[in-house]
C-alpha cells in the first residue's frame, strides 16, 4: 500500500486566497462609497478650502473653464434660510459682501487678500429646498 502525503496547505493557501480576496472586494467598496459621500458633501470642490460651505448640501453639479469655478449644490433648506447665511458666512474672513439682490437671488462677493478674486452665489427654489450655484471667477 502506497501512503499519500497530507496536503492540507493546499488548502489552507485557497482558503488563504479566498480571504484576501474577499477583504479586497469589500474594501474597495467601502472606499468608493466614502469617497462618493465625500464629494457629494462638496470634498472635492474647484472652490477655495475657505469658502463658505451650506452645512447638509448635496453637489448637483460642477464646471470650470479657464479661471471660472462653478459649483451647485442642493439643500433641502429653504431659500429664506440658505439665503441669509450666505450673506453672513461671506462677510466673514477672507470673503467680503458687494452686494445682495434677494429679489433675483443673487449674492455678490469678492477675496478680501485677493480683490480679482469675485463671484456671485445664486439661489433658486428646488421643491421645498434650495438650488444654490457659485461661480467664482479666479482671476
Amino acid at each position: 500500500m502506497v501512503a499519500h502525503p497530507r496536503r492540507t496547505w493546499v488548502w489552507w493557501l485557497l482558503g488563504g486566497i479566498v480571504v484576501l480576496v474577499g477583504l479586497g472586494i469589500f474594501g474597495s467598496a467601502v472606499a468608493g462609497v466614502v469617497l462618493l459621500d465625500r464629494f457629494q458633501h462638496g470634498s472635492f470642490s474647484c472652490l477655495p478650502a475657505d469658502f463658505p460651505h451650506y452645512p447638509g448640501t448635496t453637489v448637483s453639479g460642477e464646471s470650470t473653464s479657464g479661471r471660472e469655478c462653478g459649483m451647485t449644490y442642493d439643500s433641502k433648506y429653504s431659500v429664506t434660510l440658505v439665503g441669509p447665511w450666505y450673506q453672513t458666512n461671506l462677510d466673514n474672513g477672507d470673503w467680503k459682501v458687494d452686494s445682495v439682490d434677494y429679489t433675483h437671488g443673487t449674492i455678490a462677493f469678492h477675496r478680501v487678500s485677493r480683490h480679482q478674486t469675485s463671484g456671485t452665489v445664486s439661489f433658486t427654489r428646488l421643491g421645498d429646498g434650495t438650488r444654490i450655484r457659485v461661480v467664482l471667477d479666479q482671476n
